[in-house]
């Protein structure tokens, strides 16, 4: 299982419950919770605009950067650096030759549609949930966030506890609470912190167990007036898979530099972009 797209794919699922929320003396006008939500998913379909920037990642593999372009038939990235220095000439030599090799290539350009259809139906499942899966409650205090100039409206999150999960996927939901930052001008989500409050099973246990004490950070930044992009994802996990050992998953991913390309762009101009326009 992907869990990068997994977990991502949960916490971001968690502002569609906005949409449908009856809402209370202290809830958000069902108006502008319909803001939150449009705004949301034309992040997860965006499809007018390719994107280009720079992913730092450490993890326990080591620390890398990548110059990666999303495109809206998938990704595609160049490995940079690694623990903080350039590649050697034979590691940028083998960049070159895989990125040189996928050129043209119709298995890679499924691999990629996959990979991108199997991220929206996730979100799509968890969403469709969310209503009768978690509750939420305007966060006492209303902090707010260094370094960003306009207000934020602050919610905690917690499971809904007469939720009763249909699908595996579903099942992370019972076991994840956090606090939701939202740009009080715009509408658009800043920031979500989860915790894994509970332990969790996937398919009983077979497939893989989720343990209770597990952090989560996910973040969005504007790239352009009025649009925003994933910019940070912090994974700080316990789990055990296909029941042989517990392994410990800790991860952080930044993007950084964004740069709009054109819609129209294809997987093989991106690659060749990579591939003549490197950045350093």
């Amino acid at each position: 299982m992907n869990w990068k797209h997994y977990w991502a794919g949960t916490l971001l699922a968690a502002v569609s419950l906005f949409s449908v929320a009856q809402p209370k003396q202290d809830e958000l006008p069902p108006e502008v919770a319909s803001d939150i939500v449009r705004k949301q998913l034309e992040i997860v379909n965006r499809s007018d605009t390719s994107l280009r920037y720079l992913v730092h990642k450490s993890d326990n593999h080591g620390t890398v950067v990548r110059d990666v372009i999303e495109t809206p038939n998938g990704s595609v990235g160049r490995l940079i650096s690694r623990e903080g220095k350039p590649l050697t000439a034979e590691e940028d030599k083998a960049e070159r030759d895989r990125l040189t090799a996928s050129l043209g290539s119709a298995s890679e350009l499924r691999k990629k549609r996959k990979q991108e259809v199997s991220s929206r139906t996730l979100t799509t499942e968890l969403v469709s949930v969310l209503p009768q899966a978690m509750l939420f409650t305007l966060h006492p205090g209303q902090p707010q966030l260094p370094n960003i100039i306009s207000p934020q409206i602050v919610y905690d999150f917690s499971p809904n506890p007469a939720f009763h999960p249909a699908s595996t996927a579903q099942q992370a939901l019972t076991g994840l609470q956090g606090i939701l930052w939202v740009d009080h001008s715009d509408h658009h989500v800043i920031r979500m912190e989860g915790t894994i409050i509970r332990n969790t099973n996937f398919a009983w246990g077979l497939i893989a167990r989720i343990y209770a004490g597990g952090h989560l950070e996910f973040e969005q930044a504007p790239y352009a007036p009025g649009k925003y992009a994933y910019s940070k994802l912090v994974m700080n996990l316990s789990l055990r898979e296909l029941m042989v050992k517990t392994i410990q998953v800790k991860s952080s991913m930044e993007a950084s530099d964004f740069l709009m390309l054109p819609s129209t762009l294809s997987l093989d101009d991106a690659i060749h972009i990579l591939l003549d326009e490197p950045r350093r």
